[in-house]
């Protein structure tokens, strides 16, 4: 690239982003950038540049660093010779009107911009979106944990305050399903965010149920959420609590008991389900209570705990299984032991032997 001649003057000024553009009145221009280069095609570095608007009824205002003005205002090129327009907004009437640039070392190299004013658009619902509740599960005759939140959206994306808004538990619901005051249909307006919330409660029948939100009156733009009423009282998960990992010589006993947890869907313990532990039936395995099977029940905490197990005469490591026997969809879970051989006593030293 040449090198820029600190003296010469500009010889042509180019837009190469932001013309033409069409903005809403009162709303601000994209930046309109500029290139200016000297009468050899070098760029010139701190060149002036002199932004001026039209004074027609379509028009617009620079901002000057403290109020909104018709004023020319003047930037300064980088060093490849690019600046960009300061800071503009539409205004007066709709129209396409003309602003100009001109170079400080040539006031007669320019070059002008085209922008099109056009009447700020009435917002509309364009979207809503599912800010959180959905996909919930509650236990029966109970309130869902999280209110159901969406936030509704204009045509530019713009959340929506203040709009008229409802959400509705639609037909086929398991019976029972409400908001929390007993309406299948709640009404308001959005907050300030463009958010609308509300609480949902379950009945007694078991399944699930489809909540749309949507504009009040109803428009075509809508969003559902789901909530499943559930059994509480089913299990659908069994997990290690304590007991995993251990290891003991043959013969003897571990250092502790197995301990599994079970859970329904909503993560509860559950009290009174019968789970199951099952050892390896031969080979390196272990006991509990002199069986390699052993049942026992939850308590309030959902916690099933075993005997202590036993090491078998044979090393190696295995698994211990933990099942619900009467829910048999759940996932077992397995406990990992192994038994190690015992240690020989140290005989001493032999008779007659002695040191020096």
């Amino acid at each position: 690239m040449p090198t820029p001649d600190p003296f010469a003057i500009a010889g042509s000024i180019v837009i190469y982003q932001g013309s033409p553009q069409t903005v809403e009145l009162g709303s601000n221009l994209a930046s309109i950038g500029v290139t200016v280069t000297d009468v050899n095609g070098v760029r010139l570095a701190n060149e002036q540049v002199l932004w001026s608007l039209t004074q027609l009824a379509a028009t617009g205002e620079f901002w000057d660093g403290s109020v909104w003005t018709h004023a020319f205002q003047t930037t300064i090129t980088n060093s490849v010779g690019q600046t960009t327009s300061p800071l503009t907004r539409a205004t007066g009437s709709t129209g396409t009107w003309q602003g100009l640039c001109q170079c400080g070392s040539a006031p007669t190299v320019d070059v002008a911009w085209t922008v099109t004013n056009i009447a700020v658009a009435i917002p509309v619902l364009s979207s809503i979106s599912l800010r959180s509740g959905n996909n919930q599960q509650a236990a029966i005759n109970s309130t869902f944990a999280n209110p159901l939140v969406a936030r509704f959206y204009d045509q530019k994306g713009v959340a929506m305050p203040s709009l008229a808004v409802q959400m509705s538990v639609l037909a086929g619901a398991p019976a029972g399903v409400t908001f929390t005051n007993g309406a299948t249909v709640v009404t308001g307006f959005t907050n300030s965010s463009g958010d609308f919330s509300a609480n949902l409660k379950s009945g007694a029948v078991l399944g699930t149920a489809t909540i749309r939100a949507d504009g009040n009156p109803a428009t075509a733009i809508s969003n559902s959420f789901t909530a499943t009423v559930i059994n509480a009282a089913n299990p659908t998960t069994i997990a290690r609590s304590t007991g995993n990992g251990q290891t003991a010589t043959v013969g003897n006993s571990f250092g502790a008991a197995l301990v599994a947890l079970v859970t329904n869907s909503l993560g509860q313990p559950l009290a009174g389900i019968s789970v199951r532990f099952t050892a390896p039936g031969s080979g390196a395995t272990c006991t509990l209570s002199g069986a390699a099977t052993q049942t026992v029940v939850t308590n309030a905490s959902g916690l099933a705990t075993s005997a202590v197990p036993i090491a078998s005469a044979t090393t190696g490591s295995y698994s211990v299984v933990a099942d619900i026997p009467a829910t048999p969809a759940v996932p077992t879970v397995a406990f990992t032991f192994s038994n190690s051989s015992a240690t020989a006593a140290d005989p001493g030293p032999p008779l007659n032997y002695c040191t020096m």
